[in-house]
């Protein structure tokens, strides 16, 4: 048995990708069900700080195709929020 002490140095660090993933998911479940996604609804559903949830849910908007609508400022603001995960959602999608 192994025991995980989440009160322990990095023990954030333990659940950040499984964040990720769960956004990813959520991102392709509400991104199938729309037609297309507006401009105003991604930016406007940003959260004020950086979260890995929200980084794999762009990832997954932008895997379906939906980050076509954002301008060039917009990903800019995305990439320069120095947040990796969100860096890489961006990228990738």
């Amino acid at each position: 048995t192994i025991s995980l002490n989440m009160s322990s140095e990095g023990g954030a660090e333990i659940k950040t990708w499984p964040d990720f993933h769960n956004g990813a998911a959520a991102g392709l479940r509400v991104a199938e069900s729309q037609a297309r996604l507006t401009r105003t609804w991604i930016v406007f559903n940003r959260p004020k700080q950086p979260s890995h949830s929200h980084a794999g849910f762009l990832m997954a908007l932008g895997l379906l195709g939906h980050l076509e609508v954002l301008a060039p400022p917009d990903v800019y603001r995305y990439l320069t929020q120095e947040h990796d995960a969100t860096t890489v959602g961006v990228l990738l999608g």
